[in-house]
């Protein structure tokens, strides 16, 4: 059974970082000042994703946005990787963005992910540009029903 935690305390917060470091870093040789670019508990806070004591994956989620939750750093583990643990962690970073009274979440992502975000209902949208970039990103939104159009039950 997996457990999909806010990140708000220090332990979660390592295995966090050991992910972003095994699948960002050593994955695809990004640099780790560019990697770890934020301040903790401040601009972005954490979904970890795990199994367990077995951490499985975690992504940023950026609230500073007035109009959408921001959805960033997605990383499951090699081992752990076209199981459904991607789509459950997008869910549970969606719930939070809901959470904040948001009505649309926004990924930009690297080009090859771009189907599994659509399988998700995100739309790309290509006609945004990147500039300065080491790998190919697409901007991505996906619209959340609105709280008069969500089932009451």
């Amino acid at each position: 059974m997996t457990t999909a935690y806010r990140v708000s305390e220090i332990w979660q917060l390592a295995d966090v970082y050991y992910i972003r470091r095994q699948t960002k870093i050593h994955g695809h040789s990004v640099d780790h000042r560019m990697e770890f670019d934020e301040d903790f508990n401040e601009k972005y806070h954490y979904i970890l994703l795990a199994q367990g004591d077995d951490p499985i994956g975690t992504c940023r989620v950026n609230f500073e946005h007035q109009d959408y939750g921001k959805i960033e750093r997605v990383a499951i583990l090699e081992k752990f990787q076209h199981q459904g643990f991607g789509r459950e962690l997008i869910s549970a970073a969606e719930d939070w963005i809901e959470d904040k009274g948001f009505a649309k979440a926004v990924i930009t992502s690297v080009d090859t992910a771009v189907g599994f975000y659509e399988k998700l209902g995100y739309t790309p949208n290509y006609e945004i540009k990147y500039e300065d970039t080491d790998f190919p990103i697409v901007y991505m939104a996906k619209q959340f029903k609105s709280i008069d159009q969500r089932e009451v039950g």
